[in-house]
């Protein structure tokens, strides 16, 4: 199969109703072919809820300390049971305080 190429009609029908058109990268392009609607997103800067339950705790540090230097805005929920952390996450991206995902 040539590189580039969809495998089967999902990722077509997705894109289309979706209401973006698929693009093909140029040669020598650096960034990839995304659609205009994906870029604007992408531009805002993002901002990410983090929380892990106790076993998880140094991975966590270690995601909010990459996603941080990356320029990610993070906000650590901490380390605490994982009901108790899921929930908080959920409420987190609930409010959608400055576009937060979980």
């Amino acid at each position: 199969m040539a590189i580039g190429r969809l495998v089967g009609r999902a990722p077509r029908w997705a894109t289309q109703q979706a209401g973006a058109r698929l693009q093909r990268a140029r040669p020598g392009r650096l960034e990839p072919a995304v659609p205009s609607a994906w870029r604007s997103f992408s531009a805002s800067k993002p901002s990410v809820a983090v929380g892990s339950d106790d076993s998880g705790a140094s991975l966590r540090e270690a995601i909010v300390q990459h996603l941080t230097t990356a320029g990610v805005t993070v906000k650590d929920l901490g380390s605490d049971t994982f009901y108790a952390i899921a929930a908080g996450v959920a409420r987190e991206v609930q409010a959608g305080a400055g576009g937060c995902r979980g």
